[in-house]
């Protein structure tokens, strides 16, 4: 792993710019669940994959790990919205406790058996040795991760059902190697479920930032041009198998009819949210050569849809990697 600001210290670099876009970012959330695209998509393919394999024909409670779990929110839709039998949820993701406060309660609410970590992911990553790993149990009580899984020592392979990758793998130096590190965790049957951006506007944001931004700017990002051809690149040269689809419903789309119209000076505040996170700078804060070349690229990938509005892609890509026995 390099030396660098990556997951491993994302509060560094992402807690500041939450906090400098806070109210944007609620509302525009707010706006973006209100719609439920962005968390019924997913929760969707999630059920058509396990149905597709044989998790959900016998009576069996999954064990699930959900990598970079974020508010828990997606994993409550999943969860909760496919009506999912959980004998375990792991949560793991470096910023739970300090960026979600209430993410514990949250999940303590699913009435599920409950592990989280509040640490980084990443091919180097092991599951806690057994005896310093508590499971939370629906009556209140705390017991060993090892008691929970019986005697056997799981402190290293063969333990969930399914792996949740949703939106992460721009967080690590090598999502190829993070990808197998969880395939290893896979029990027999299990499945990774990816959701990751695929090569459209927020991609080519990110790399037009760093082309015109001081070397320091890309030292202190994460690679938030990654998409999901250079996921399955990495998959390829390690010959790890997978399937892959792209959800490219317009209503993944943002309206960017005001944005284009003002010449790139004023874009809506969801599409705006959009372009600070993969900037990593305040849209105020861009110089105007960047504010241009945002606008060209824009310009060119946006089309109209059914209604005349101008909208850009912003489309969710599938990667399903099942576990080693299973091609």
């Amino acid at each position: 792993m390099q030396d660098r600001l990556l997951y491993t210290d994302f509060n560094h670099l992402y807690l500041p710019f939450w906090k400098m876009n806070k109210d944007l970012f609620k509302d525009a959330f707010l706006q973006r669940k209100k719609s439920q695209l962005f968390y019924s998509t997913r929760q969707t393919k999630v059920k058509e994959t396990l149905e597709a394999g044989s998790l959900l024909k016998s009576n069996k409670g999954l064990n699930i790990l959900s990598i970079g779990a974020g508010d828990g929110t997606l994993d409550q839709c999943i969860i909760k919205g496919n009506q999912l039998k959980v004998d375990l949820y792991h949560a793991i993701d470096p910023v739970l406790s300090k960026f979600y406060s209430h993410f514990v309660e949250k999940v303590k609410s699913w009435d599920i058996p409950y592990v989280v970590e509040q640490k980084a992911f990443s091919e180097d990553y092991d599951l806690p040795p057994k005896n310093e790993i508590t499971v939370n149990q629906l009556n209140g009580l705390i017991q060993p991760f090892c008691d929970y899984f019986g005697n056997d020592d799981n402190s290293g392979q063969n333990i969930f059902d399914l792996v949740i990758m949703s939106s992460m793998l721009y967080h690590v130096d090598h999502p190829g190697l993070a990808v197998k590190k969880a395939r290893s965790l896979l029990k027999p049957g299990g499945v990774i479920i990816i959701f990751i951006q695929t090569l459209e506007i927020n991609s080519e944001v990110y790399s037009y930032m760093v082309e015109t931004s001081p070397p320091e700017f890309k030292e202190a990002t994460h690679n938030y041009a990654m998409c999901d051809q250079d996921v399955m690149k990495e998959l390829d040269d390690m010959k790890i198998p997978y399937t892959h689809d792209v959800y490219d419903d317009v209503g993944h789309c943002h309206d960017v009819t005001e944005y284009l119209a003002s010449n790139g000076q004023s874009p809506a505040m969801m599409f705006r949210m959009c372009l600070e996170f993969q900037a990593q700078k305040k849209f105020d804060d861009w110089s105007e050569e960047q504010k241009m070349g945002v606008y060209e690229i824009v310009k060119r990938r946006a089309f109209q849809n059914g209604e005349g509005k101008d909208v850009a892609p912003d489309y969710l890509a599938t990667i399903v990697v099942k576990a080693e026995d299973e091609r």
